[in-house]
C-alpha cells in the first residue's frame, strides 16, 4: 500500500517548521552565519541537499545540521543510520570546505537537545514533532506488557532530562539529575504511555465501527482455528484495550458496542490521554 499523500505533506510541513525554528535560534545567538537548504556537490558528482549549514566564524568551523530522525527497528539500527548519514554527507565535505574555506562536520539531533543555544520550549517542540512520531509509529496496533511500558518511560525521561538539564540542589548546592516527578512537572504534557493508550483506543473505535467486510474488523472479531500452545496465553491487543478502558472507569464487557457511540467513545479516548488529571465516572 502506498504512503498517504496527506501524511507526507504533514511530515514535510513539520520538518520545515522545525528547521526554520532551529535556524532562527542560531541566527539570534549571533554566533553563526546560517544558510538553509544548501545544495552540495558530492565527490561523485551527484547533488545533495543539506537542511542547515551553520558557520562559526570565531572557531572557524562549519556544521551540517540535519533535524531529522529515523525509525529504529533493531538494536543495531542507530549505527546503521549513522553510517548512512556519513555516506550521505561526507562526500560533500570537500565541496563545502572549498566553498566556505573552513572545516565542516555534522551536528546531530541529540546535540540540538542539549545545546544552550535553543530554548527549552523549542527543544520540547523538536521532541514532539521529530522524535516522538518516529518512536510511536504504528503504536495503535502494539500489544504492550508492563516491562515494555517501563522501557518507553525510561526512554522519554532520558530525552526530557537532556532537554531540561540538571538542577542545583538547594541543600548541598551541587548539580543533580532531575527526579521523574520534576521532569513530568516541567514537561506538562501527557507522557508517552498515555499517548499510546489514547491512540490505541481511538484506532480500536475505528475498527469496531467498520463493517465485517473490512479486513481489520474481520481480524478483530475472528477466532483462529487450531489449538494454542500450553501455558498462559500471551496478552492480546484486545486485552490492552479492555485494560485501558478499566483504567478510565469503564466496567462493562462489550466495548465493541460502546464504540458505536462516537461521542461516548471519544470521551473515553480523552480520559485515557489525561488519565491522572481526570476520570470518567
Amino acid at each position: 500500500m502506498s504512503p498517504s499523500r496527506k501524511g507526507e505533506l504533514l511530515r514535510n510541513n513539520r520538518h520545515h517548521w522545525v528547521r526554520s525554528r532551529i535556524a532562527e535560534c542560531l541566527k539570534k545567538s549571533g554566533k553563526f552565519d546560517i544558510y538553509e537548504e544548501v545544495h552540495c556537490i558530492s565527490s561523485t558528482g551527484s547533488t545533495k541537499l543539506a537542511d542547515i549549514i551553520a558557520i562559526d566564524n570565531k572557531q572557524k568551523i562549519g556544521f551540517i545540521i540535519d533535524p531529522t530522525i529515523r525509525f529504529e527497528g533493531a538494536e543495531f539500527q542507530p549505527q546503521v543510520v549513522d553510517l548512512e548519514k556519513k555516506r550521505h554527507y561526507e562526500p560533500c565535505f570537500p565541496y563545502l570546505e572549498e566553498k566556505y574555506r573552513i572545516p565542516v562536520c555534522r551536528w546531530e539531533v541529540e546535540k540540538l537537545l542539549s545545546s544552550s543555544l535553543f530554548s527549552k520550549k523549542l527543544k520540547v517542540r523538536i521532541y514532539k514533532t521529530i522524535i516522538l512520531p518516529v518512536v510511536l509509529y504504528g503504536c495503535e496496533t502494539w500489544t504492550l506488557i508492563l516491562r515494555e511500558e517501563q522501557r518507553l518511560r525510561v526512554f522519554e525521561n532520558k530525552v526530557l532530562r537532556k532537554i531540561f538539564g540538571a538542577k542545583r540542589d538547594e541543600v548541598t548546592g551541587e548539580w543533580r539529575k532531575l527526579h521523574n516527578a520534576e521532569v513530568h512537572a516541567l514537561y506538562s504534557s501527557p507522557d508517552i504511555i498515555r499517548n499510546i493508550k489514547s491512540r490505541r483506543l481511538r484506532w480500536a473505535g475505528h475498527v469496531a465501527r467498520m463493517g465485517e467486510s473490512r479486513n481489520a474488523c474481520r481480524v478483530l472479531v475472528g477466532r483462529p482455528e487450531g489449538k494454542r500452545p500450553l501455558g498462559r496465553p500471551r496478552r492480546t491487543w484486545e486485552d490492552n484495550i479492555k485494560m485501558d478502558l478499566r483504567e478510565v472507569g469503564y466496567v462493562g464487557r462489550d466495548w465493541i458496542n460502546l464504540a458505536q457511540d462516537r461521542d461516548q467513545w471519544r470521551a473515553y479516548v480523552r480520559a485515557a490521554m489525561n488519565f491522572f488529571e481526570s476520570r470518567l465516572p
